[in-house]
């Protein structure tokens, strides 16, 4: 593994630069600003471009999955905090998300 960073710069991906680098939790991308771990499988001495053009495009697609999720989930919730709002009479009503706390009397010795 060693051998692989004798150079760093594997070449380029959409015209931008692709190095492999090693850090502190093991070998990662570094891609257009972002950083890309490099799992155990493929750290071997057979490692390239094309595979760090695997690793990138596979994390871009599980961003973009994930960013979908997500956006359908804010979707969902503003969906039902304005049912709640409806429900509790008043469109600018603040929902009280903090857990309420008991108010226990200090009794004095």
């Amino acid at each position: 593994m060693e051998n692989l960073f004798e150079k760093p710069f594997l070449g380029k991906h959409n015209d931008v630069p692709v190095y492999l680098n090693n850090g502190r939790f093991g070998p990662y991308l570094n891609y257009d600003g972002k950083l890309y771990s490099v799992a155990e499988c493929f750290r071997n001495e057979k490692f390239n471009l094309k595979v760090a053009i695997k690793i990138i495009n596979w994390n871009e697609k599980k961003h973009e999955k994930i960013n979908q999720i997500t956006e359908k989930f804010d979707k969902k919730l503003n969906s039902i905090g304005e049912e709640i709002k409806e429900v509790k009479g008043g469109e600018k009503d603040e929902l009280d998300t903090k857990p309420k706390k008991d108010k226990k009397e200090k009794i004095s010795k």
